[in-house]
């Protein structure tokens, strides 16, 4: 008897997983609250994790093609500022640094 793994929730977390365990064999199911495929984002952000696990079967691309370069950020605690970063020294990754 085969055993299937279920994952929840078809957004970046879910798919990512569901690529990494169908690239070692296991077999599972994918299910998502909504009905159907959409052209809306459902995040608001694909973290370096992410895409280095997507790009292992050359996933990544299309998303970093389609992303909104984020320059600068602010983080809102409550009513009051807390974080507010500009990262006009970044630089895009590459693989040679």
């Amino acid at each position: 008897m085969t055993k299937l793994l279920l994952i929840i929730g078809a957004g970046p977390v879910g798919m990512t997983m569901a690529s990494e365990l169908a690239r070692y064999g296991v077999a599972l199911r994918i299910i998502d609250k909504a009905p159907g495929r959409t052209d809306k984002s459902k995040a608001l952000v694909l973290w370096s994790r992410t895409l280095e696990l997507l790009d292992r079967g050359g996933g990544s691309t299309p998303f970093v093609d389609a992303g909104f370069k984020a320059r600068r950020s602010i983080s809102l605690q409550a009513t009051r500022l807390s974080v507010a970063s500009a990262w006009t020294a970044c630089r895009p990754h590459t693989p040679t640094g």
